[in-house]
């Protein structure tokens, strides 16, 4: 009994105040002051969480919960959650979460820098990149290579190759950037 004391204690205001939310059946409030909270870690805020549960939410929802987090941010430094994100995320990060809060999704582009987003390695989600490129065809990647923010980030080559952390990942990028023929119309790959 004492530790839960002890953790509840150690929670942040807006973890106390989602949790009560959620124990109400108040989902949309909860999800708001979960991501609110997110942005309050001592050492390492929550980026992702301060807008990843917007993905794949109905717009009205989705709405609905940016105007509580509004609400929640009114009277605080920030005042909206705009500010919140400007202010805590960096510029991938912040592209992310004005794209979920926008669309309830991430581009295929912005998803891929945002899982190479690291430092020193950390937090570098090394699934994604195969997700994301594994998934297209040769005539899928020319047409991602096509929108990729080259003037940005430079060549999606030396991108990739600068994010490796082991010669096993640049290998498999290499390989990745290449397209994935199995993902071709079978008609196109037997003309190959």
């Amino acid at each position: 009994l004492e530790f839960r004391r002890v953790l509840f204690r150690s929670l942040s205001e807006s973890t106390k105040r989602a949790a009560d939310l959620f124990a109400m059946g108040d989902k949309e409030g909860g999800i708001a002051l979960r991501m609110i909270a997110a942005s309050e870690g001592w050492v390492n805020d929550d980026e992702d969480g301060m807008s990843k549960p917007l993905e794949g939410m109905p717009d009205d929802m989705r709405k609905r919960v940016l105007g509580r987090m509004d609400e929640a941010l009114a009277d605080t430094a920030y005042g909206n959650h705009e500010a919140l994100w400007r202010d805590e995320l960096d510029q991938v990060e912040l592209d992310a979460a004005t794209a979920r809060g926008d669309k309830g999704k991430v581009d295929d582009v912005t998803a891929l820098v945002l899982a190479c987003d690291t430092t020193l390695g950390f937090g570098k989600d090394a699934a994604k990149p195969r997700e994301i490129l594994g998934a297209m065809s040769p005539k899928q990647l020319e047409e991602f290579r096509a929108r990729w923010p080259a003037g940005k980030y430079g060549p999606l080559d030396e991108f990739l190759n600068s994010k490796a952390t082991s010669k096993g990942e640049a290998r498999d990028y290499a390989i990745l950037l290449q397209g994935n023929y199995a993902k071709m119309d079978p008609v196109e790959l037997n003309k190959l």
